[in-house]
């Protein structure tokens, strides 16, 4: 997550860069905050669909269920907020891949 803020690569984050790494948190809180309908603390696999199509993501219902699986680290059937955090990160990253590629 550093790396994505780490704007001139010194391997370090500015003061300013931080800022604007953790205001990118906030946000991605109040998001799932959002899509976490019931406000039980985590999102399940609706909830999660949901998110994924608001934040503009067309992903099929298996690769949902492989987000689920790989990002629900407790195994309860539900996504914490690290979880999703690092789920947006990997979608972004699979994204600008696929967008160097083509």
């Amino acid at each position: 997550m550093i790396d994505m803020f780490d704007v001139d690569k010194t391997k370090q984050i500015s003061f300013e860069e931080f800022q604007q790494l953790w205001a990118y948190l906030g946000n991605l809180r109040d998001a799932f905050n959002q899509f976490d309908v019931d406000k039980g603390g985590a999102i399940d696999a609706q909830e999660l669909t949901e998110a994924i199509k608001q934040l503009g993501f067309n992903l099929s219902r298996n690769f949902i269920n492989v987000l689920m699986a790989k990002f629900d680290f407790s195994g309860d059937g539900f996504i914490q907020f690290d979880g999703f955090v690092m789920l947006l990160i990997k979608i972004k990253q699979l994204t600008a891949a696929f967008q160097e590629i083509f």
